[in-house]
């Protein structure tokens, strides 16, 4: 796609402007959505991987081939019309509708949505036979919700997450007991006790989420050269995010014992429940930008590696000097004029001639 200097009056003409201003409707209907349900922590995520989508596009806008052909331009239109009149039904819903701890078919829907709705533009702009090139921005924009649907699907991991921040209790100093799985118990001094139960929605599973998510983006925007890095990294994301919503568990029970209720409820609901999540992608952040420069390294040492490899003469490589346990005896003789064929070698020993 060749971008001419046009002046703003021509752009309505070309083809690739109704396609952005489609793209970026159903974008504002979804983030829309999230507005209305107050699902404030994912639409930080996906303004986040709608940019990095974006910039992949910027990125090839000069060798995008925007041709298409009838039967993908009635399905593309067909999906993101669809994806727009449900999203509107979704609009008049009460936000009970969208829980994050119940696997509902709004829920769903909600999620999928951005996928399904810019796959169709993707099929409008270059059909089938080039949908290819927009592989990379359609795997981030799947990364951006499909996983959560499984997540949620998944079975509850509140005991292991209570079992854990028990474990950090006790380790940071903290007398703490562990009932049903569940309840912590804490006594800071004579009068400062108190207990927190772990939830659901406490146990991490959303943050679990959101990292794993991030990673995926990163790992599709800026691969890796190992793979094993590329398998290791989404694990690593997962950990993380159980680790640190481990330490916010803690943080909690420690205010709950102090019976400071206004800090209580900021850091579980308020502004500063967000400074985990800031901090969880932050950390997140500096991880892969860390395995980044290693991987990079690790590259350049096998490539100088192999270049040393195929530079250096075939006497050099190919064949070693034997040490001295390998030597010949000096006086053996290696000349042929007593060797014999085989099959007519004869080992026995020497007897007189008749």
């Amino acid at each position: 796609m060749q971008l001419t200097d046009l002046s703003p009056l021509d752009y309505p003409r070309q083809r690739w402007f109704w396609l952005v201003a489609l793209a970026a409707l159903a974008a504002a209907v979804y983030l829309g959505l999230l507005e209305r349900i107050n699902d404030t922590s994912h639409i930080g995520m996906s303004g986040l991987f709608l940019l990095g989508a974006c910039s992949l596009i910027w990125d090839d806008r000069r060798k995008l081939t925007l041709e298409t052909d009838l039967p993908s331009t009635l399905l593309g239109g067909g999906l993101v019309l669809l994806t727009l009149i449900y999203s509107n039904y979704l609009l008049g819903l009460d936000s009970n509708h969208f829980s994050s701890e119940v696997a509902t078919k709004e829920f769903f829907i909600c999620r999928v949505s951005p996928f399904i709705s810019l796959g169709g533009v993707a099929l409008l702009a270059s059909g089938f036979q080039n949908l290819r090139q927009f592989w990379r921005p359609l795997a981030i924009v799947a990364a951006m919700g499909i996983p959560s649907v499984f997540f949620i699907n998944l079975s509850d991991i509140s005991p292991i997450t209570a079992r854990f921040s028990h474990f950090l209790m006790l380790y940071g100093g903290i007398e703490a007991v562990l009932r049903d799985n569940i309840y912590i118990y804490l006594s800071l001094g004579p009068n400062t006790q108190g207990a927190v139960k772990v939830y659901e929605a406490c146990s991490g599973i959303e943050a679990m989420n959101y990292l794993f998510s991030l990673s995926l983006m990163c790992l599709i925007m800026f691969p890796l050269k190992s793979r094993k890095l590329m398998i290791a990294t989404p694990i690593i994301a997962l950990i993380m995010g159980f680790v640190i919503n481990s330490f916010r568990v803690v943080l909690m029970a420690i205010l709950t014992a102090l019976q400071n209720t206004t800090a209580f409820d900021y850091w579980h609901d308020g502004r500063g429940s967000l400074t985990f999540g800031m901090a969880a992608v932050l950390a997140l952040g500096g991880f892969y930008m860390a395995i980044m420069e290693w991987d990079r390294y690790q590259y350049k040492k096998a490539k100088a590696k192999s270049s040393e490899f195929s530079a250096a003469p075939p006497s050099s490589t190919s064949f070693q000097p034997l040490s001295e346990d390998y030597l010949l005896p000096p006086d053996l003789d290696l000349s042929t004029q007593d060797l014999e064929l085989p099959g007519t070698l004869d080992f026995a020993p020497d007897r007189p001639q008749s």
